[in-house]
């Protein structure tokens, strides 16, 4: 795709719909990441973006087509980003409507890339939007291994949230795939991951390794309601098997609400790799937030 037509894209409405994740489902993104179910009974802030995904009136092989794209050039979740104005509810349906936010073209030691953020809303029955979620796709346009993550920087936060360790578990992909209505064979098949240079490995999908995150995080703030706002960044490829941990720290307090610096290690010869970072809004409930 030349890069004026990917920049014309920008603005694109998506056909929207309605949108509505059975508590089925939502079991089932809490069993996957290892988390315990919500004592308020509020979705689990992973499942927004499934919730999301739904409504946008068109599946991912079609928006990848969007772009000059397809599953088969392995093309990854690079940022994923939520606001909570209230939390989503098993069952409840929402009004989805979606809009290409930003679309920008750079350089990498990996290659060319196209980053796209997609605006999506999802709005309850009274007409404000409950939610907002805002992921970046990232488009490769020539294929080259992948560049190492960065290393975990040495020390730890002073005020460290309570770790959460999990091993990433093959058979668990290929259901978040299931639920994500995903194309991409590099999260179920080893020689495509190997074909497109990712290893011998499958490729776990950004979904489920946020996930592990905001399960950490749900389980500090109380519940899914107590986590406000969440922005992930990819830096690294997280492949079945492995083993990882996924952890956090206060970085200020805003009146009842705490802002946290987020993290998720995978653990390798040669110490922790650093594979998602992020920030997130958290109020926990009847926990003290004086630093």
């Amino acid at each position: 795709m030349r890069e004026d037509a990917l920049l014309a894209r920008v603005g694109h409405r998506f056909p929207g719909g309605r949108s509505r994740v059975e508590p089925y489902v939502d079991w089932l993104v809490r069993d996957l990441v290892g988390a315990a179910a919500d004592a308020g009974g509020a979705l689990h802030p992973a499942t927004a973006l499934l919730a999301a995904q739904a409504g946008v009136g068109i599946g991912l092989e079609e928006l990848f087509a969007l772009f000059g794209s397809s599953s088969a050039d392995g093309p990854v979740l690079g940022e994923w980003a939520v606001e909570f104005a209230r939390p989503l509810r098993p069952g409840a349906e929402y009004a989805v409507t979606a809009t290409v936010r930003d679309a920008r073209r750079r350089a990498a030691r990996s290659g060319v890339l196209d980053l796209v953020t997609v605006q999506i809303e999802l709005a309850g029955p009274d007409g404000p939007a409950h939610a907002a979620v805002r992921p970046t796709y990232v488009f490769p346009r020539r294929t080259a291994a992948p560049g190492a993550p960065p290393r975990a920087p040495a020390g730890a936060p002073a005020r460290p949230l309570p770790p959460l360790s999990r091993t990433v578990d093959v058979a668990a992909m290929k259901t978040m795939a299931a639920l994500l209505h995903d194309p991409n064979m590099i999260h179920l098949d080893p020689a495509v991951a190997a074909a497109l240079g990712f290893g011998h490995r499958v490729v776990a999908q950004g979904p489920l390794t946020m996930g592990y995150v905001q399960a950490m995080l749900a389980g500090y703030a109380g519940g899914a309601a107590g986590v406000r706002t969440a922005r992930f960044r990819f830096a690294g490829a997280v492949f079945g098997g492995e083993r990882v941990t996924a952890g956090g720290a206060v970085t200020a307090v805003d009146g009842d609400c705490l802002d946290c610096a987020v993290w998720l290690d995978v653990d390798r010869e040669g110490g922790p790799v650093r594979a998602v970072t992020g920030t997130a809004r958290v109020a926990p409930p009847d926990r003290p937030v004086r630093p």
